[in-house]
């Protein structure tokens, strides 16, 4: 416990240094980073009608924009290794733990809500595995993750959607009611009702003669407003389609030619998709702990925009090493070192 507590502190300190040299921020260019438009236009107490997940959004942001607004970039690399620190104390796995230092330095790739995301279906991911356990101290840690999990995934409808689905398959799967998780997915929908409203008129299941916007950032990704008046249901729902089809982040990637982001989302599916047809092809040798539960969940949500699917990254890459290792017998090049001393 001594000797993990120094390394995360050596390797957050590294972190903060770095955050400092590249002035990373937690707010983006409000021109193309909705959410940044979101924060700001509640900080500017913008004119628009606040709903309760944009009030919950602007609290948990609330310390690091206050320390973007200070120019403090060292501050908000702090804060987000702070919130890496529980897991990284409490991990048990050797390997588990050294693949979480990593995945801080993945700001530099993203932005601070793209990793608070992540962050989320970490906590989750970690929750959901000791919720049934029988020791207080289990019980307790577990509760505490699926607590921040929670407060976090009220950063992205598309991260709590995620979160609710996988919840209801591990109750599916373990064959009986969690009631913490239960009350995870009861408490979260209530603040998530007005967003979801938003989302099946933007989509075309619901006309309004005039929507209602929580933000700027909603503001602005409402599409064609004048087309979602469409009286005929399925005229608007063929307009919904649309813009779910050409609002999702690979499409977008795709037509503007930023080919990396294509790429990465892309190769997360992949990944997602080949963790569950490799559990599936050896269901026999593999319990239902390394049952993918969150590469399942998530797999809906490449093809829409949002932060949920890419979000994932770390979750899909955990329960990829989770199989192969149970798999390969925590060594996945075990299998090739035994085919060659059966030649010799």
């Amino acid at each position: 416990m001594k000797l993990k507590f120094f390394i995360s502190i050596f390797i957050g300190l590294f972190f903060v240094f770095l955050t400092h040299i590249t002035e990373k921020n937690f707010l983006n260019d409000v021109e193309h980073d909705l959410f940044s438009a979101s924060i700001i236009s509640i900080e500017n107490n913008s004119s628009y009608e606040l709903s309760d997940i944009h009030r919950i959004r602007w609290i948990i942001s609330a310390p690091f924009v206050y320390f973007n607004k200070k120019k403090n970039s060292a501050a908000q690399g702090a804060l987000l290794f702070l919130f890496f620190l529980p897991l990284l104390l409490y991990t048990r796995n050797t390997h588990v733990f050294y693949l979480i230092l990593t995945f801080p330095f993945f700001i530099f790739f993203g932005s601070y809500r793209t990793l608070l995301g992540s962050l989320s279906l970490l906590y989750f991911y970690f929750g959901l595995k000791e919720v049934a356990s029988s020791l207080i101290c289990q019980k307790f840690k577990s509760y505490m993750f699926l607590t921040i999990a929670l407060v976090l995934s009220f950063l992205s409808s598309s991260l709590f959607a995620i979160l609710a689905i996988a919840s209801v398959a591990k109750m599916i799967l373990d064959k009986k009611i969690h009631f913490v998780i239960l009350a995870f997915i009861l408490f979260g929908s209530v603040f998530y009702l007005d967003s979801y409203k938003h989302k099946l008129y933007f989509f075309g299941f619901v006309k309004r003669d005039q929507p209602t916007f929580t933000s700027k950032g909603d503001f602005e990704y409402s599409g064609n407003t004048e087309e979602l008046k469409e009286p005929n249901s399925l005229k608007r729902i063929k307009i919904g389609v649309k813009n779910l089809l050409f609002g999702s982040t690979v499409v977008l990637s795709f037509s503007s030619r930023n080919y990396f982001r294509f790429t990465y989302y892309l190769g997360l599916f992949l990944l997602a998709l080949l963790n569950i047809l490799v559990f599936l092809s050896r269901k026999g040798t593999l319990n239902l702990d390394c049952f993918p539960i969150l590469s399942l969940s998530a797999l809906p949500f490449f093809f829409v925009g949002g932060l949920g699917f890419i979000a994932c990254i770390f979750v899909i890459i955990l329960e990829s090493f989770n199989i192969f290792s149970n798999i390969f017998k925590r060594n996945p090049f075990s299998h090739i070192i035994n085919s060659y001393n059966s030649q010799s």
